[in-house]
């Protein structure tokens, strides 16, 4: 297959894709994954979401696309029973995530002290397309997902490949043979511990150990445990999951990881995917 990399929204993009895609098409995907990060990066400050989050509590109208990717939080906020939550914006800043990850150094200031937990996001008006948001929200991972499934979807009619986003995957169509997706080592990257092979949907691979950043003499991570308001401190440190779609994938590993282990793994099977969850002792343990 051809592939075809590209830098977008704080990562590298790969789509893999056949013969009968034409590099227009490929160009197309390239300038849907800026507009996606055009209006939901909160590192922007002419993007929508940064216009939102500078006015909570009021109601705002807001374009096609936000509306679809709130209305896609807000379904999976309620369905993790908030594990899931985008209204935790203060606490990632408190953190010390202020900038993109790139920028994030040894040394950032961390706020100290008690820590704000009641993070219910917003309230969305379908009918009238507005938002009125609760807290300053962070769609940072969910947009990403979202754009590589909608990529994957204006591929499909045209011929099969996969949309690859730092390891937030989805495919298109019917592969010749199913994707081979290695889980890396959290620990040592150049070291991959496994493999799940995947023939449709999506997979996506949440972690602790990547997105980090020290300060104040410990840890911190973009994984905000909402009952904390903290970086989380769960025994799992990488969860992958496969799923229908990107989204979903991505959703659920990190809400498995926020868990724990044994909570996560009892997830796992009830969703009867295929997983693959890796603790702070380096141990595997494999769902479906």
């Amino acid at each position: 297959m051809k592939k075809n990399r590209f830098r977008s929204m704080s990562t590298m993009i790969e789509v893999s894709y056949c013969e009968t895609i034409f590099p227009f098409q490929i160009d197309e995907i390239i300038d849907y994954f800026s507009l996606i990060e055009s209006i939901c990066s909160r590192f922007r400050i002419d993007s929508e979401l940064s216009f939102i989050n500078n006015h909570v509590g009021q109601e705002q109208p807001v374009s096609d696309i936000l509306l679809d990717i709130l209305q896609a939080a807000l379904l999976f906020y309620n369905e993790t029973d908030g594990l899931f939550n985008p209204g935790i914006l203060d606490a990632l800043e408190n953190e010390g995530y202020v900038e993109s990850i790139e920028k994030v150094i040894e040394g950032t200031s961390v706020k100290q002290g008690s820590r704000e937990t009641n993070f219910v996001p917003y309230n969305l008006n379908a009918e009238k397309r507005t938002v009125t948001l609760r807290n300053r929200i962070d769609l940072g991972g969910i947009a990403k997902s979202w754009a590589v499934d909608k990529a994957a979807e204006m591929l499909e009619p045209f011929g099969y490949g996969y949309v690859n986003a730092g390891g937030d995957i989805r495919i298109f169509s019917k592969l010749p043979r199913p994707l081979r997706v290695g889980v890396e080592d959290p620990f040592n990257s150049i070291n991959n511990l496994t493999v799940i092979e995947v023939e449709s949907g999506g997979v996506a691979t949440s972690s602790t150990i990547k997105r980090r950043w020290e300060a104040n003499g410990t840890w911190h991570h973009h994984l905000i445990n909402p009952k904390t308001g903290e970086s989380s401190t769960g025994d799992i440190v990488s969860s992958t999951l496969t799923a229908s779609s990107c989204v979903e994938a991505d959703v659920w590993a990190k809400s498995i990881l926020l868990l724990g282990e044994e909570q996560g793994v009892k997830m796992v099977k009830q969703r009867k995917s295929k997983a693959v969850l890796i603790n702070s002792n380096g141990l595997l343990v494999k769902g479906s």
